[in-house]
């Protein structure tokens, strides 16, 4: 950027780098985000630790082959249900179980 403002030709290492930085960058930006919802995923674990057994009000946001994934609405937490329902429905669900070992939240629905 600097040398196309400077009006000069920038140098060969230069130019001959940028699609290995382009690789760098897309790597960087993945592990970003897996370290993202890792922090996410132990941070609800933790909010959710000691409300096993409790009921929570809660609307399915994505679909998956394995069932549903729920926005809870209080706390705002986003879990995985095995249960085959419509994007967009509300739902109620149990909290069966957290695992902050491996950052994961258990739910089951609740009969309407």
């Amino acid at each position: 950027m600097l040398a196309h403002l400077a009006v000069v030709t920038p140098p060969a290492w230069a130019v001959d780098a940028l699609p290995e930085l382009v690789a760098t960058m897309e790597r960087a930006t993945r592990h970003q985000a897996e370290v993202e919802r890792a922090v996410v995923d132990a941070v609800e674990c933790a909010v959710l630790a000691n409300r096993v057994g409790e009921t929570f009000a809660g609307v399915v946001v994505d679909t998956r082959r394995a069932g549903v994934v729920v926005q809870l609405a209080r706390p705002a937490v986003v879990a995985p249900l095995p249960a085959a329902v419509p994007l967009g429905d509300e739902v109620r669900v149990r909290l069966v179980g957290v695992d902050p070992v491996t950052r994961s939240v258990e739910l089951a629905a609740v009969d309407r």
